[in-house]
Protein backbone atom coordinates (compact mmCIF):
# COMPACT_ATOMS: atom_id res chain seq x y z
CA UNK A 1 0.00 0.00 0.00
CA UNK A 2 2.86 2.36 0.91
CA UNK A 3 4.52 1.63 -2.48
CA UNK A 4 1.31 2.49 -4.32
CA UNK A 5 1.01 5.77 -2.38
CA UNK A 6 4.62 6.69 -3.15
CA UNK A 7 4.09 5.79 -6.83
CA UNK A 8 0.96 7.94 -7.01
CA UNK A 9 2.76 10.87 -5.40
CA UNK A 10 5.68 10.62 -7.86
CA UNK A 11 3.24 10.15 -10.76
CA UNK A 12 1.30 13.26 -9.71
CA UNK A 13 4.52 15.30 -9.41
CA UNK A 14 5.73 14.02 -12.78
CA UNK A 15 2.36 14.88 -14.38
CA UNK A 16 2.41 18.40 -12.91
CA UNK A 17 5.96 18.94 -14.24
CA UNK A 18 4.93 17.73 -17.70
CA UNK A 19 1.82 19.94 -17.70
CA UNK A 20 3.87 22.97 -16.67
CA UNK A 21 6.38 22.29 -19.46
CA UNK A 22 3.53 21.82 -21.94
CA UNK A 23 1.80 25.05 -20.86
CA UNK A 24 5.08 26.95 -21.01
CA UNK A 25 5.69 25.64 -24.52
CA UNK A 26 2.12 26.48 -25.51
CA UNK A 27 2.49 30.05 -24.20
CA UNK A 28 5.70 30.52 -26.19
CA UNK A 29 4.16 29.18 -29.38
CA UNK A 30 1.03 31.29 -28.83
CA UNK A 31 3.17 34.41 -28.37
CA UNK A 32 4.98 33.67 -31.66
CA UNK A 33 1.71 33.07 -33.52
CA UNK A 34 0.20 36.28 -32.13
CA UNK A 35 3.29 38.26 -33.09
CA UNK A 36 3.08 36.94 -36.66
CA UNK A 37 -0.63 37.75 -36.84
CA UNK A 38 -0.01 41.30 -35.63
CA UNK A 39 2.37 41.85 -38.52
CA UNK A 40 -0.69 41.64 -40.75
CA UNK A 41 -2.31 44.71 -39.11
CA UNK A 42 -0.57 47.67 -40.78
CA UNK A 43 -3.25 50.35 -40.28
CA UNK A 44 -3.59 50.41 -36.52
CA UNK A 45 -4.21 47.97 -33.72
CA UNK A 46 -7.57 49.58 -33.00
CA UNK A 47 -8.77 49.23 -36.60
CA UNK A 48 -7.93 45.56 -37.14
CA UNK A 49 -9.60 42.37 -35.99
CA UNK A 50 -7.83 40.48 -33.21
CA UNK A 51 -9.11 37.92 -30.71
CA UNK A 52 -6.23 36.28 -28.87
CA UNK A 53 -8.37 34.02 -26.66
CA UNK A 54 -9.35 31.90 -29.66
CA UNK A 55 -5.79 32.02 -31.02
CA UNK A 56 -4.68 30.29 -27.81
CA UNK A 57 -7.33 27.59 -28.40
CA UNK A 58 -6.20 27.09 -32.01
CA UNK A 59 -2.61 26.60 -30.85
CA UNK A 60 -3.76 24.09 -28.23
CA UNK A 61 -5.84 22.21 -30.83
CA UNK A 62 -2.87 21.93 -33.20
CA UNK A 63 -0.46 20.90 -30.44
CA UNK A 64 -2.76 18.11 -29.22
CA UNK A 65 -3.63 16.84 -32.70
CA UNK A 66 -1.73 13.97 -34.25
CA UNK A 67 -0.78 13.68 -37.89
CA UNK A 68 1.27 15.56 -40.46
CA UNK A 69 -1.50 18.04 -41.36
CA UNK A 70 -1.70 19.32 -37.76
CA UNK A 71 2.09 19.64 -37.54
CA UNK A 72 2.20 21.48 -40.86
CA UNK A 73 -0.59 23.80 -39.74
CA UNK A 74 1.25 24.60 -36.50
CA UNK A 75 4.47 25.23 -38.46
CA UNK A 76 2.65 27.63 -40.82
CA UNK A 77 1.02 29.38 -37.86
CA UNK A 78 4.38 29.96 -36.16
CA UNK A 79 5.89 31.32 -39.36
CA UNK A 80 2.95 33.54 -40.30
CA UNK A 81 2.12 31.97 -43.66
CA UNK A 82 -0.42 29.74 -45.43
CA UNK A 83 -3.25 30.81 -43.11
CA UNK A 84 -5.72 29.40 -45.64
CA UNK A 85 -4.33 25.90 -45.06
CA UNK A 86 -4.63 26.35 -41.28
CA UNK A 87 -8.23 27.49 -41.75
CA UNK A 88 -8.98 24.51 -43.99
CA UNK A 89 -7.53 22.15 -41.39
CA UNK A 90 -9.74 23.66 -38.70
CA UNK A 91 -12.83 23.38 -40.91
CA UNK A 92 -12.04 19.74 -41.70
CA UNK A 93 -11.93 19.08 -37.97
CA UNK A 94 -15.23 20.92 -37.39
CA UNK A 95 -13.59 23.88 -35.63
CA UNK A 96 -15.74 26.36 -37.57
CA UNK A 97 -15.65 29.10 -34.94
CA UNK A 98 -11.85 28.96 -34.69
CA UNK A 99 -11.59 29.00 -38.48
CA UNK A 100 -13.80 32.10 -38.67
CA UNK A 101 -11.67 33.91 -36.06
CA UNK A 102 -8.53 33.12 -38.03
CA UNK A 103 -10.14 34.28 -41.29
CA UNK A 104 -11.17 37.59 -39.72
CA UNK A 105 -7.55 38.65 -39.33
CA UNK A 106 -7.31 39.02 -43.13
CA UNK A 107 -10.83 38.96 -44.59
CA UNK A 108 -13.66 40.45 -42.53
CA UNK A 109 -16.35 39.79 -45.15
CA UNK A 110 -15.49 36.10 -45.37
CA UNK A 111 -15.34 35.84 -41.57
CA UNK A 112 -18.75 37.50 -41.24
CA UNK A 113 -20.23 34.89 -43.59
CA UNK A 114 -18.60 32.10 -41.59
CA UNK A 115 -19.82 33.48 -38.25
CA UNK A 116 -23.32 33.91 -39.69
CA UNK A 117 -23.51 30.18 -40.33
CA UNK A 118 -22.76 29.49 -36.65
CA UNK A 119 -25.90 29.77 -34.54
CA UNK A 120 -24.60 30.94 -31.17
CA UNK A 121 -24.44 34.03 -28.99
CA UNK A 122 -20.66 34.20 -29.21
CA UNK A 123 -20.80 34.23 -33.03
CA UNK A 124 -23.19 37.20 -32.83
CA UNK A 125 -20.65 39.09 -30.71
CA UNK A 126 -18.02 38.50 -33.39
CA UNK A 127 -20.37 39.75 -36.12
CA UNK A 128 -21.07 42.89 -34.08
CA UNK A 129 -17.33 43.41 -33.61
CA UNK A 130 -16.72 43.04 -37.36
CA UNK A 131 -19.50 45.58 -38.07
CA UNK A 132 -17.81 48.07 -35.73
CA UNK A 133 -14.50 47.57 -37.54
CA UNK A 134 -16.30 48.15 -40.85
CA UNK A 135 -17.79 51.36 -39.42
CA UNK A 136 -21.33 49.94 -39.49
CA UNK A 137 -22.18 51.13 -36.00
CA UNK A 138 -25.98 50.97 -36.31
CA UNK A 139 -25.89 47.35 -37.49
CA UNK A 140 -23.51 46.50 -34.64
CA UNK A 141 -25.79 48.16 -32.10
CA UNK A 142 -28.83 46.23 -33.37
CA UNK A 143 -26.96 42.93 -33.03
CA UNK A 144 -25.64 43.76 -29.55
CA UNK A 145 -29.20 44.46 -28.39
CA UNK A 146 -30.21 40.87 -29.25
CA UNK A 147 -27.40 39.15 -27.31
CA UNK A 148 -27.95 37.42 -23.96
CA UNK A 149 -24.74 38.23 -22.08
CA UNK A 150 -25.32 35.38 -19.60
CA UNK A 151 -24.84 32.81 -22.37
CA UNK A 152 -21.40 34.12 -23.35
CA UNK A 153 -18.03 32.59 -22.37
CA UNK A 154 -15.75 34.97 -20.47
CA UNK A 155 -13.62 36.05 -23.46
CA UNK A 156 -16.66 36.78 -25.64
CA UNK A 157 -18.31 38.55 -22.72
CA UNK A 158 -15.25 40.82 -22.56
CA UNK A 159 -15.50 41.48 -26.31
CA UNK A 160 -19.24 42.15 -25.94
CA UNK A 161 -18.57 44.80 -23.29
CA UNK A 162 -15.81 46.29 -25.43
CA UNK A 163 -18.24 46.60 -28.36
CA UNK A 164 -20.87 48.20 -26.11
CA UNK A 165 -18.28 50.75 -24.96
CA UNK A 166 -17.33 51.56 -28.57
CA UNK A 167 -20.94 52.11 -29.64
CA UNK A 168 -21.72 54.17 -26.51
CA UNK A 169 -18.72 56.44 -27.17
CA UNK A 170 -19.88 56.93 -30.74
CA UNK A 171 -23.15 58.52 -29.57
CA UNK A 172 -21.57 60.43 -26.67
CA UNK A 173 -22.90 58.17 -23.90
CA UNK A 174 -19.70 58.53 -21.89
CA UNK A 175 -21.03 57.13 -18.60
CA UNK A 176 -22.03 53.75 -20.04
CA UNK A 177 -18.98 53.72 -22.31
CA UNK A 178 -16.63 54.02 -19.31
CA UNK A 179 -18.50 51.36 -17.32
CA UNK A 180 -18.43 48.85 -20.17
CA UNK A 181 -14.76 49.52 -20.99
CA UNK A 182 -13.84 48.98 -17.31
CA UNK A 183 -15.64 45.61 -17.26
CA UNK A 184 -13.93 44.63 -20.54
CA UNK A 185 -10.50 45.36 -19.02
CA UNK A 186 -11.14 43.02 -16.07
CA UNK A 187 -12.52 40.22 -18.22
CA UNK A 188 -9.77 40.42 -20.85
CA UNK A 189 -7.14 40.31 -18.10
CA UNK A 190 -8.85 37.27 -16.59
CA UNK A 191 -8.60 35.40 -19.92
CA UNK A 192 -4.98 36.52 -20.49
CA UNK A 193 -6.08 38.46 -23.56
CA UNK A 194 -3.45 41.11 -23.01
CA UNK A 195 -3.65 42.78 -26.41
CA UNK A 196 -7.39 43.27 -25.97
CA UNK A 197 -6.80 44.46 -22.41
CA UNK A 198 -4.45 47.09 -23.80
CA UNK A 199 -7.07 48.08 -26.41
CA UNK A 200 -9.64 48.47 -23.65
CA UNK A 201 -7.32 50.68 -21.60
CA UNK A 202 -6.74 52.69 -24.76
CA UNK A 203 -10.50 53.00 -25.32
CA UNK A 204 -11.05 54.08 -21.72
CA UNK A 205 -8.34 56.70 -22.20
CA UNK A 206 -10.24 57.99 -25.23
CA UNK A 207 -13.46 58.12 -23.21
CA UNK A 208 -11.83 60.13 -20.42
CA UNK A 209 -10.11 62.42 -22.95
CA UNK A 210 -13.43 63.21 -24.62
CA UNK A 211 -14.96 63.71 -21.15
CA UNK A 212 -12.24 66.24 -20.34
CA UNK A 213 -10.86 64.20 -17.41
CA UNK A 214 -7.22 64.57 -18.44
CA UNK A 215 -5.51 62.90 -15.48
CA UNK A 216 -7.55 59.71 -15.82
CA UNK A 217 -7.09 59.72 -19.59
CA UNK A 218 -3.31 59.90 -19.20
CA UNK A 219 -3.36 57.09 -16.61
CA UNK A 220 -5.32 54.80 -18.95
CA UNK A 221 -3.05 55.57 -21.90
CA UNK A 222 -0.04 54.84 -19.70
CA UNK A 223 -1.48 51.47 -18.66
CA UNK A 224 -2.02 50.63 -22.33
CA UNK A 225 1.56 51.64 -23.16
CA UNK A 226 2.96 49.46 -20.34
CA UNK A 227 1.27 46.42 -21.88
CA UNK A 228 2.51 47.44 -25.33
CA UNK A 229 6.09 47.59 -24.03
CA UNK A 230 5.77 44.14 -22.44
CA UNK A 231 4.35 42.66 -25.64
CA UNK A 232 6.86 44.52 -27.86
CA UNK A 233 3.90 45.86 -29.82
CA UNK A 234 5.24 48.92 -31.63
CA UNK A 235 1.99 49.79 -33.41
CA UNK A 236 0.10 49.94 -30.11
CA UNK A 237 2.86 52.02 -28.54
CA UNK A 238 2.75 54.47 -31.45
CA UNK A 239 -1.03 54.84 -31.24
CA UNK A 240 -0.87 55.49 -27.50
CA UNK A 241 1.81 58.15 -28.02
CA UNK A 242 -0.40 59.75 -30.66
CA UNK A 243 -3.34 59.93 -28.27
CA UNK A 244 -1.15 61.30 -25.47
CA UNK A 245 -0.15 64.01 -27.95
CA UNK A 246 -3.84 64.76 -28.55
CA UNK A 247 -4.36 64.97 -24.80
CA UNK A 248 -1.48 67.45 -24.43
CA UNK A 249 -2.86 69.46 -27.36
CA UNK A 250 -6.21 69.74 -25.58
CA UNK A 251 -4.32 71.05 -22.52
CA UNK A 252 -2.43 73.53 -24.76
CA UNK A 253 0.88 71.89 -23.81
CA UNK A 254 2.04 72.30 -27.38
CA UNK A 255 5.73 71.41 -26.94
CA UNK A 256 4.94 68.19 -25.06
CA UNK A 257 2.27 67.35 -27.65
CA UNK A 258 4.66 67.83 -30.56
CA UNK A 259 7.32 65.65 -28.89
CA UNK A 260 4.77 62.87 -28.39
CA UNK A 261 3.51 63.13 -31.97
CA UNK A 262 7.04 63.02 -33.38
CA UNK A 263 7.93 59.94 -31.33
CA UNK A 264 4.78 58.24 -32.64
CA UNK A 265 5.59 59.34 -36.20
CA UNK A 266 9.12 57.91 -35.99
CA UNK A 267 7.75 54.52 -34.96
CA UNK A 268 5.06 54.53 -37.66
CA UNK A 269 7.55 55.47 -40.38
CA UNK A 270 9.91 52.74 -39.20
CA UNK A 271 7.31 49.96 -39.32
CA UNK A 272 5.64 51.41 -42.46
CA UNK A 273 2.15 52.26 -41.19
CA UNK A 274 0.96 54.72 -43.83
CA UNK A 275 -2.47 55.40 -42.39
CA UNK A 276 -1.08 55.98 -38.89
CA UNK A 277 1.49 58.40 -40.37
CA UNK A 278 -1.28 60.34 -42.12
CA UNK A 279 -3.22 60.55 -38.83
CA UNK A 280 -0.17 61.95 -37.01
CA UNK A 281 0.39 64.55 -39.75
CA UNK A 282 -3.23 65.64 -39.27
CA UNK A 283 -2.72 65.92 -35.51
CA UNK A 284 0.44 68.00 -36.01
CA UNK A 285 -1.60 70.21 -38.35
CA UNK A 286 -4.27 70.67 -35.68
CA UNK A 287 -1.57 71.47 -33.12
CA UNK A 288 -0.09 74.21 -35.33
CA UNK A 289 -3.59 75.52 -36.11
CA UNK A 290 -4.32 75.96 -32.39
CA UNK A 291 -0.91 77.60 -31.99
CA UNK A 292 -1.92 79.99 -34.82
CA UNK A 293 0.93 78.85 -37.09
CA UNK A 294 -1.22 78.50 -40.17
CA UNK A 295 1.50 77.94 -42.80
CA UNK A 296 3.01 75.07 -40.79
CA UNK A 297 -0.47 73.67 -40.25
CA UNK A 298 -1.21 73.72 -44.00
CA UNK A 299 2.13 72.02 -44.69
CA UNK A 300 1.25 69.10 -42.40
CA UNK A 301 -2.21 68.78 -44.00
CA UNK A 302 -0.52 68.50 -47.41
CA UNK A 303 1.62 65.64 -46.08
CA UNK A 304 -1.45 63.90 -44.68
CA UNK A 305 -3.24 64.21 -48.05
CA UNK A 306 -0.31 62.49 -49.79
CA UNK A 307 -1.75 59.27 -48.33
CA UNK A 308 -5.09 58.12 -49.74
CA UNK A 309 -7.39 57.07 -46.89
CA UNK A 310 -10.86 58.60 -47.17
CA UNK A 311 -11.60 58.87 -43.44
CA UNK A 312 -8.21 60.44 -42.72
CA UNK A 313 -8.43 62.73 -45.76
CA UNK A 314 -11.86 63.90 -44.58
CA UNK A 315 -10.26 65.28 -41.43
CA UNK A 316 -7.51 66.86 -43.54
CA UNK A 317 -10.10 68.84 -45.51
CA UNK A 318 -11.87 69.79 -42.27
CA UNK A 319 -8.55 71.12 -40.97
CA UNK A 320 -8.05 73.15 -44.15
CA UNK A 321 -11.53 74.59 -43.64
CA UNK A 322 -10.61 75.57 -40.07
CA UNK A 323 -7.34 77.15 -41.22
CA UNK A 324 -9.18 79.28 -43.79
CA UNK A 325 -11.87 80.12 -41.24
CA UNK A 326 -9.21 81.35 -38.79
CA UNK A 327 -7.77 83.49 -41.60
CA UNK A 328 -11.28 84.82 -42.39
CA UNK A 329 -11.15 83.34 -45.90
CA UNK A 330 -14.71 82.07 -45.61
CA UNK A 331 -15.20 81.08 -49.25
CA UNK A 332 -12.21 78.70 -49.13
CA UNK A 333 -13.34 77.45 -45.72
CA UNK A 334 -16.80 76.58 -47.11
CA UNK A 335 -15.25 74.85 -50.12
CA UNK A 336 -13.09 72.57 -47.95
CA UNK A 337 -15.81 71.98 -45.36
CA UNK A 338 -18.07 70.76 -48.17
CA UNK A 339 -15.43 68.24 -49.32
CA UNK A 340 -14.99 67.04 -45.73
CA UNK A 341 -18.76 66.58 -45.33
CA UNK A 342 -19.00 64.38 -48.42
CA UNK A 343 -16.15 62.18 -47.27
CA UNK A 344 -17.45 61.91 -43.71
CA UNK A 345 -20.91 61.01 -44.99
CA UNK A 346 -19.45 58.30 -47.21
CA UNK A 347 -17.48 56.94 -44.22
CA UNK A 348 -20.63 57.00 -42.06
CA UNK A 349 -18.97 59.31 -39.52
CA UNK A 350 -21.99 61.38 -38.52
CA UNK A 351 -20.35 63.22 -35.63
CA UNK A 352 -17.58 64.57 -37.86
CA UNK A 353 -20.10 65.24 -40.66
CA UNK A 354 -22.09 67.45 -38.27
CA UNK A 355 -18.93 69.25 -37.15
CA UNK A 356 -18.07 70.15 -40.75
CA UNK A 357 -21.64 71.17 -41.52
CA UNK A 358 -21.68 73.36 -38.40
CA UNK A 359 -18.37 74.94 -39.48
CA UNK A 360 -19.88 75.76 -42.87
CA UNK A 361 -22.88 77.37 -41.15
CA UNK A 362 -20.49 79.49 -39.07
CA UNK A 363 -18.77 80.67 -42.27
CA UNK A 364 -22.12 81.80 -43.73
CA UNK A 365 -22.95 83.49 -40.41
CA UNK A 366 -19.67 85.42 -40.40
CA UNK A 367 -20.45 86.65 -43.93
CA UNK A 368 -23.88 87.81 -42.72
CA UNK A 369 -25.51 85.30 -45.04
CA UNK A 370 -28.03 84.38 -42.35
CA UNK A 371 -30.43 82.54 -44.63
CA UNK A 372 -27.68 80.14 -45.79
CA UNK A 373 -26.43 79.71 -42.22
CA UNK A 374 -29.94 78.83 -41.00
CA UNK A 375 -30.45 76.44 -43.91
CA UNK A 376 -27.30 74.51 -42.98
CA UNK A 377 -28.17 74.32 -39.28
CA UNK A 378 -31.73 73.18 -39.93
CA UNK A 379 -30.36 70.52 -42.30
CA UNK A 380 -28.05 69.38 -39.48
CA UNK A 381 -30.90 69.20 -36.98
CA UNK A 382 -33.20 67.32 -39.36
CA UNK A 383 -30.58 64.57 -39.82
CA UNK A 384 -29.72 64.49 -36.10
CA UNK A 385 -33.39 63.89 -35.22
CA UNK A 386 -33.15 60.48 -36.90
CA UNK A 387 -29.53 59.60 -36.08
CA UNK A 388 -27.55 59.48 -32.84
CA UNK A 389 -24.09 61.04 -32.69
CA UNK A 390 -21.64 62.65 -30.27
CA UNK A 391 -22.08 66.10 -31.83
CA UNK A 392 -23.07 68.76 -29.28
CA UNK A 393 -26.46 69.90 -30.55
CA UNK A 394 -26.35 72.85 -28.14
CA UNK A 395 -23.92 74.53 -30.57
CA UNK A 396 -26.48 74.30 -33.38
CA UNK A 397 -29.32 75.70 -31.27
CA UNK A 398 -27.09 78.53 -29.97
CA UNK A 399 -26.17 79.48 -33.53
CA UNK A 400 -29.83 79.49 -34.57
CA UNK A 401 -30.53 81.82 -31.65
CA UNK A 402 -27.66 84.09 -32.72
CA UNK A 403 -28.99 84.16 -36.29
CA UNK A 404 -32.39 85.43 -35.11
CA UNK A 405 -30.70 87.96 -32.82
CA UNK A 406 -28.84 89.32 -35.84
CA UNK A 407 -32.15 89.54 -37.68
CA UNK A 408 -33.49 91.56 -34.75
CA UNK A 409 -36.04 88.87 -33.84
CA UNK A 410 -35.15 88.21 -30.18
CA UNK A 411 -38.41 86.47 -29.28
CA UNK A 412 -37.78 83.90 -32.02
CA UNK A 413 -34.21 83.50 -30.77
CA UNK A 414 -35.27 82.85 -27.17
CA UNK A 415 -36.54 79.23 -27.51
CA UNK A 416 -33.34 78.24 -29.32
CA UNK A 417 -31.14 79.49 -26.47
CA UNK A 418 -33.42 77.67 -24.00
CA UNK A 419 -33.10 74.47 -26.02
CA UNK A 420 -29.31 74.94 -26.11
CA UNK A 421 -29.27 75.15 -22.30
CA UNK A 422 -31.20 71.88 -22.04
CA UNK A 423 -28.58 70.16 -24.18
CA UNK A 424 -25.69 71.81 -22.31
CA UNK A 425 -27.11 70.56 -19.00
CA UNK A 426 -27.50 67.08 -20.41
CA UNK A 427 -23.81 67.00 -21.38
CA UNK A 428 -22.56 69.00 -18.38
CA UNK A 429 -21.04 71.71 -20.61
CA UNK A 430 -21.20 74.59 -18.16
CA UNK A 431 -19.16 77.13 -20.14
CA UNK A 432 -21.60 76.92 -23.03
CA UNK A 433 -24.46 77.65 -20.65
CA UNK A 434 -22.86 80.96 -19.66
CA UNK A 435 -23.24 82.48 -23.12
CA UNK A 436 -26.76 81.07 -23.53
CA UNK A 437 -27.93 82.61 -20.23
CA UNK A 438 -26.27 85.91 -21.16
CA UNK A 439 -28.19 85.93 -24.44
CA UNK A 440 -31.45 85.22 -22.61
CA UNK A 441 -30.59 88.07 -20.21
CA UNK A 442 -30.01 90.44 -23.10
CA UNK A 443 -33.37 89.48 -24.66
CA UNK A 444 -35.15 90.09 -21.33
CA UNK A 445 -33.30 93.39 -20.73
CA UNK A 446 -34.15 94.75 -24.20
CA UNK A 447 -37.80 93.77 -23.65
CA UNK A 448 -37.83 95.84 -20.43
CA UNK A 449 -37.93 92.77 -18.15
CA UNK A 450 -35.17 93.83 -15.74
CA UNK A 451 -36.02 91.15 -13.18
CA UNK A 452 -35.84 88.44 -15.84
CA UNK A 453 -32.60 89.89 -17.19
CA UNK A 454 -30.93 89.84 -13.75
CA UNK A 455 -32.17 86.31 -13.15
CA UNK A 456 -30.49 85.09 -16.35
CA UNK A 457 -27.31 87.14 -15.85
CA UNK A 458 -26.93 85.75 -12.32
CA UNK A 459 -27.38 82.21 -13.64
CA UNK A 460 -24.65 82.94 -16.19
CA UNK A 461 -22.40 84.24 -13.40
CA UNK A 462 -23.06 81.15 -11.27
CA UNK A 463 -21.92 78.80 -14.03
CA UNK A 464 -18.93 81.02 -14.87
CA UNK A 465 -17.86 80.79 -11.22
CA UNK A 466 -18.42 77.04 -11.22
CA UNK A 467 -15.96 76.57 -14.10
CA UNK A 468 -13.62 79.14 -12.46
CA UNK A 469 -13.26 81.21 -15.62
CA UNK A 470 -12.24 84.70 -14.47
CA UNK A 471 -12.66 86.24 -17.93
CA UNK A 472 -16.24 84.98 -18.19
CA UNK A 473 -17.04 86.12 -14.65
CA UNK A 474 -15.82 89.66 -15.41
CA UNK A 475 -17.80 89.80 -18.66
CA UNK A 476 -21.04 88.68 -16.96
CA UNK A 477 -20.55 91.06 -14.02
CA UNK A 478 -20.34 93.94 -16.50
CA UNK A 479 -23.82 93.03 -17.81
CA UNK A 480 -25.13 92.99 -14.24
CA UNK A 481 -23.47 96.32 -13.34
CA UNK A 482 -24.74 98.02 -16.48
CA UNK A 483 -28.32 96.96 -15.86
CA UNK A 484 -28.24 98.28 -12.28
Amino acid sequence: MAYITIFLIFFAIFTIILLRKFNKKREKITAVCIRELLKRTPHGFDEEYFFSSEIRKIVLTLMLSAGKNAKDALFFFCHGKNYEKIRDYLLQNKKNYSAAVLSASSNLSLAEEMFSSIKSEKALVQIAYINILQNKKDEAKDILNTIDEKKLPTAEKALYRYCLAKTALEIGDLYNASNDASVAIKLFHKTKSFHEEAKSYFLLGEIYRVSGVSDMAYFMYDESKKIADKLHNESLKADVLGCVGMLFTMQERFKAAEDSFREALDINLKIIRDKACACIYNQLALLKLLDEKYDESSSYVTRALSFVFEDVNAFSFELLAKIFYAQKNYEKAIENADVAQKKYWHCNNLTAFFESLYLEALCWFEQKEYHSAEEKIRHLLSISNENESAFHLANAYSLLGAIYMKRDKPQRAKPFFEEAIRHELKNNRLEGMVSDYVNLGVIARDAGDIEGALLNFNEAKRYAQEVQNAELIDAVEKYITDIK
